[in-house]
């Protein structure tokens, strides 16, 4: 079957901007280093590339979830230091003012004391971080105890609040003020002592130590909790950053352009395109020649 000349340069016609968009296509990979711009030009990859985005930016979320628990527990480790020197200096004004040398000045300036340390330990429980209480529980926007050391009743600052850290998986941050400063004896430990000091008798200040060991003991406890807290922080943030490397790998497989590939489809397209020119002037010379025979 014989082709026509109009027939030919269509087809060459073709042929040359379909190396044309092949050329601006290579050029578009080769600069931006994507292997495409919409969606339309790769459905499927295109999908794949806005699930993988979907879940680093969630897995984003995540790691600023591990930073704000981990912040909360460093404040909570220190606060556990604070409140630890405090016990442990109540005990030590129990063991003086019990002793045979105490004197009614001596164990005055010990309830005065006291009576300091009890509202520093309230301060610590009133500790807060960008707005919000750190041993507040599930109440992180209110106080945690009154002037007195009691929890507020209708709002306690009781529950551990969580965040989540991993696709199904929530880990606590620091713990609450009735876990740190009431169920530890804390609170109770330091308003018997300024009681027994009050009541002066030496018996009963010295009976004192046994209840303010205790509490440093539960509170020495709770370093070790927080400690077992942060190192599970530690793991899930290894996890995700593991996590976050497959899928950023994958999307770069699925996105990214390769250059060496691009650059070699490039000069393929080029050549072509030359040559695709060449024939076009070839056949329009040849029709040239037909026409002025």
């Amino acid at each position: 079957m014989r082709i026509s000349n109009q027939a030919i340069q269509t087809r060459i016609i073709n042929t040359i901007q379909g190396s044309i968009a092949d050329i601006g296509r290579l050029e578009r990979q080769i600069t931006t280093g994507q292997r495409f711009e919409r969606a339309s030009e790769d459905p499927l990859a295109a999908r794949s590339v806005m699930r993988l985005d979907s879940q680093l930016r969630a897995s984003q979320q995540y790691g600023r979830n591990i930073d704000v628990a981990r912040g909360r527990l460093t404040m909570e480790e220190s606060a556990l230091e604070s409140l630890s020197n405090i016990i442990s200096r109540a005990r030590e004004i129990a063991s003086q003012q019990s002793s045979s040398s105490a004197t009614a000045g001596s164990v005055q300036a010990g309830i005065g004391e006291v009576q300091g340390l009890r509202q520093a330990a309230i301060d610590l429980a009133n500790l807060n971080l960008n707005g919000t209480f750190i041993f507040g529980g599930l109440f992180p926007d209110r106080a945690t105890l009154d002037d007195t050391g009691a929890l507020d009743p209708l709002t306690p600052a009781r529950g551990s609040l969580e965040y989540d850290v991993f696709p199904g998986e929530r880990k606590p941050g620091a713990h609450d003020a009735g876990e740190v400063f009431i169920d530890t004896n804390v609170m109770q430990a330091l308003t018997d002592l300024e009681t027994a000091l009050a009541g002066g008798d030496s018996a009963t200040i010295a009976s004192q130590m046994d209840s303010l060991s205790d509490a440093l003991e539960n509170l020495q406890l709770l370093v070790v909790d927080v400690g077992n807290r942060q190192i599970s922080l530690d793991m899930a943030e290894e996890t995700l950053a593991v996590s976050d490397q497959a899928r950023a790998e994958r999307r770069s497989n699925i996105a990214d352009a390769s250059l060496p590939e691009a650059l070699a489809q490039l000069a393929s397209r080029q050549a072509s395109y030359q040559a695709s020119l060449l024939a076009t002037s070839r056949i329009l010379e040849i029709n040239l020649t037909n026409f002025l025979r």
